[in-house]
């Protein structure tokens, strides 16, 4: 019977390239790409090694799993360039990245963005919509920020290699807030990278100041054993 092992990677709660060939992998510290009147926060980043618990009593004898980071930013639409005298503009950010190592293979990966209720209206979100891939491909996301007025408007976009089979869009309403998962299915091994960008539009009351959210990056390991290969290859 193969052994399933769950994890989860979260940030605390923050304030909010130039393309390269079409299948390399994104790398999650790579901030955002950035046009018009937009600026980011410094980058919160988390980085951690998986190991199996159940490999050796001593965690320095630990089996490696796989490294999974984290980071997000709150994108930030110049204020001086528009004419909203209420509201301020911009978008929460979130990039993720799974490297399974040792034969240990992934089959879901679920990035979240948890937005608390009254704070900051949702103007868009992406990706925003589900689809089912049998290759692997470079997906580009994207949010447009136009605030009103006729200033300049701003795009905020990453791309990522995406492997087969299945990536999901949810966007629901949980206990005190909104949360939005992009959960991806389906059988990625120890050479393959897992990397994924997602954003979320907003605005805001500019006496309040920019809005708090959550990333989170949740994760289903499959041990290495006889059943493994048709698990995971």
């Amino acid at each position: 019977m193969k052994k399933i092992l769950w994890g989860a990677l979260f940030l605390i709660p923050s304030l909010l390239l130039p393309l390269v060939p079409a299948l390399a992998q994104l790398d999650p510290t790579d901030g955002p790409n950035l046009q018009g009147p937009l600026k980011t926060d410094k980058a919160r980043c988390y980085d951690i090694l998986e190991k199996d618990e159940g490999t050796a009593r001593d965690p320095k004898d630990q089996t490696v799993m796989a490294r999974v980071r984290l980071c997000s930013w709150l994108v930030s639409y110049d204020h001086n360039e528009e004419t909203d005298a209420v509201n301020d503009y911009g978008a929460a950010w979130s990039q993720t990245s799974i490297d399974m190592r040792n034969g240990y293979c992934v089959r879901q990966a679920n990035t979240k963005i948890r937005l608390p209720y009254g704070e900051g209206t949702v103007l868009g979100r992406t990706p925003h919509q589900s689809l089912t891939i049998s290759a692997p491909q470079r997906k580009n996301v994207a949010l447009a920020l136009n605030p009103p007025g006729d200033g300049e408007e701003g795009t905020v976009s990453q791309h990522f290699r995406l492997y087969p089979d299945e990536l999901r869009v949810i966007f629901k309403r949980v206990d005190k807030g909104r949360l939005y998962v992009t959960r991806w299915n389906g059988k990625a091994t120890d050479d393959q990278t897992l990397s994924f960008a997602a954003g979320v539009a907003m605005s805001w009351n500019a006496v309040d100041g920019s809005p708090k959210f959550l990333p989170r990056l949740n994760y289903r390991f499959i041990v290495p054993n006889d059943n493994t290969p048709r698990v995971c290859g």
